[in-house]
């Protein structure tokens, strides 16, 4: 997949870029946490899917999602 726009205002273009890195991170959380629910899992996926719904966490609180 491949996204091509062009923005003068660089603002609006941070604005906008921001906006789909929250929207993936949110994301990514939801499909982390939905993982953990499932019924058969390797603890080693367990502990990197916590990892990684801790760290989703962060990012989506310092990004203001």
């Amino acid at each position: 997949m491949k996204f091509e726009f062009s923005i003068d205002d660089n603002e609006l273009m941070y604005n906008v870029l921001d906006g789909v890195f929250v929207t993936l991170l949110r994301n990514e959380l939801k499909n982390s946490e939905e993982f953990l629910q499932t019924v058969q899992q390797h603890p080693d996926d367990v502990k990197q899917y916590k990892k990684n719904i801790k760290a989703c966490k962060v990012l989506v609180e310092y990004y203001g999602g």
